[in-house]
């Protein structure tokens, strides 16, 4: 990625540092003053936001950094441990949130009743944070298309601005239908409507973690990329050896982070040196960048290709 681009996905990070770190110590406040326990975990969703994107600053800067004796292969995968334990933790967040309002509602059910919730601050609380979440999602959104859709940190910042958005504002209709029918249809339910809420809304959220953090896990042990990223590399790879006499024999690709890692196995039908090789590798590379934000190619001759590494065993 770019030095400019890096700078635009910097100055992004750092509004979202500060919308979140508003929205988190709303959320807290805000549930001080209503008694809710539902803006409590809202608010709290946003303070990891908050620690997560003081983090992804750094990540951002080191994950585009040249392979060095420290680091053989490179910075790619600080993205992708950052994505899975940002996730992973939102998931612990959750994990307690759920349990906590099985607790109340479990009190409640041995007649422990509840303190009553002030719906105006969760109103004006709910407008509030809407609000600055539409700005959140549209500056990341923006930010990201500047960098030429290359940052999945702002990628998947811009999702949780739009997430945490329609999250606070479904839990605001929820609380609005409590507050309507708690002396009709929902007079039983009405005192803990707060922790269906933080329930439903628990449900929800584990969803989107869990998908974010077997992506992000995924990266890190290495699975392969999607069927049709490898099937544009192979056909790309065969274009460009098109004149050159040689077989592709097999394709790898494995997405880390920005970063695609490309593995050719062919087979020559001439003599070729180290440096027919590396000229191979670098005209390759060059060709795949248009392509990809960053790659990285390794061409390995081979008559079997992958197989070679099952052979062993046999």
């Amino acid at each position: 990625m770019s030095v400019t681009a890096q700078n635009v996905e910097r100055s992004a990070l750092r509004v979202g540092m500060v919308g979140n770190l508003a929205m988190g110590f709303a959320g807290v406040l805000a549930s001080i003053l209503s008694n809710s326990q539902a803006l409590l975990v809202d608010g709290l969703f946003s303070l990891v936001g908050f620690f997560a994107a003081i983090i992804a600053v750094r990540v951002g800067r080191q994950s585009s950094a040249r392979p060095d004796d420290l680091r053989p292969f490179g910075y790619a995968a600080d993205e992708a441990v950052f994505t899975t334990f940002r996730a992973l933790s939102l998931l612990g967040l959750v994990a307690f949130a759920f349990t906590n309002a099985l607790a109340k509602i479990a009190s409640y059910i041995g007649g422990t009743v509840p303190a009553p919730v002030k719906f105006e601050v969760i109103g004006v609380y709910t407008v509030v944070i809407c609000l600055i979440c539409v700005g959140l999602w549209a500056n990341h959104l923006r930010c990201w298309k500047k960098t030429g859709e290359q940052s999945d940190i702002l990628k998947l910042e811009s999702r949780a601005a739009a997430f945490d958005g329609v999250i606070t504002g479904t839990a605001g209709i929820g609380f609005g239908f409590v507050y309507l029918f708690q002396d009709g249809p929902l007079s039983v339910v009405a005192p803990i409507g707060d922790s269906i809420i933080v329930i439903c809304l628990c449900c929800v959220a584990s969803g989107t973690y869990w998908a974010d953090f077997k992506s992000s896990l995924g990266e890190l042990v290495g699975i392969s990329a999607g069927n049709e990223i490898v099937k544009e590399v192979r056909i790309s790879a065969e274009e460009h050896f098109s004149n050159e006499d040689i077989d592709i024999i097999d394709v790898v690709v494995m997405k880390t982070g920005r970063t695609h890692s490309v593995v050719v196995f062919i087979d020559p039908k001439k003599q070729v040196s180290g440096r027919d090789m590396d000229k191979l590798s670098m005209s390759l590379n060059k060709r795949l960048s248009s392509q990809f934000a960053r790659v990285e190619v390794l061409i390995v001759v081979s008559e079997i290709g992958r197989e070679v590494f099952r052979s062993s065993e046999d």
